[in-house]
């Protein structure tokens, strides 16, 4: 997973309900709430960095260990596959 490069499928997208962060299906459905750290990661996989990458550029803007992240952002990054709001580029 950690080598993946994740790009948001067409029509998914975060924005914004009542100050809360959502990611949204191309339908508009809202599929889940994210805190700000959540929605970061969001916005960092663009299709050109891998799941690696992200966490390492997430722990740099945070001052952590990427270590510490590369679990996390990975899980995170597999459910957003579970839910189809991604997918590997290919």
């Amino acid at each position: 997973m950690l080598d993946s490069v994740l790009v948001p499928v067409r029509g998914a997208e975060l924005s914004d309900a009542a100050g809360q962060p959502v990611l949204l299906e191309a339908d508009g459905v809202v599929v889940r709430g994210l805190n700000a750290t959540a929605a970061r990661v969001w916005r960092l996989l663009d299709g050109q960095r891998s799941v690696r990458d992200v966490a390492h550029a997430l722990a740099a803007e945070l001052g952590v260990d990427p270590m510490v992240l590369e679990v996390d952002v990975a899980g995170f990054a597999a459910e957003l596959l579970r839910l189809r709001l991604v997918s590997e580029r290919e």
